[in-house]
């Protein structure tokens, strides 16, 4: 496991959390009239799940999530988002960051993966993050330490 600066992580966060952030009404896009697609919903922001959402120092987590896509956020029809081909696990607890590994992402942008509680964790919540470095962050997962 790798410890990552809580202050560069959450700078990274903000900037991955921003690129989706274009046009939000039909209007604005380029699409047909006959389609009500907006960036926002072609754009989703990345989904992450934990199951089970509690354990002990040691339990194997599997991770789960959707909308793992680089987005440009241009409106241009027939323009798919790109699948991430992996991200890193990010596990916050206390102001500290500790980088699980990775998980994989399929074409479709969905994840998959799994990571191991760390044997040092303490009792109490804590969250999971998933990101890519550059395109994709997923909003927080929350996970307790028991």
């Amino acid at each position: 496991m790798r410890r990552v600066p809580a202050l560069a992580l959450t700078g990274f966060l903000l900037l991955a959390l921003a690129g989706c952030a274009g046009a939000t009404t039909p209007a604005e896009t380029s699409a047909p009239e006959d389609q009500d697609v907006t960036s926002a919903q072609a754009c989703a922001a990345p989904t992450l799940s934990l199951s089970p959402d509690r354990g002990a120092p040691g339990v194997e987590i599997a991770v789960s999530g959707a909308g793992y896509l680089v987005c440009e956020d241009t409106g241009e029809q027939g323009s798919e988002p790109d699948p991430v081909s992996t991200v890193d696990l990010y596990w916050v607890q206390d102001g500290e960051t500790i980088n699980l590994g990775e998980a994989q992402v399929a074409q479709d942008g969905t994840l998959s993966g799994s990571f191991t509680v760390p044997a040092d964790a303490e009792t109490g919540r804590l969250e999971v993050m998933a990101a890519d470095g550059l395109h994709v962050s997923s909003e927080p997962a929350t996970f307790t330490v028991e």
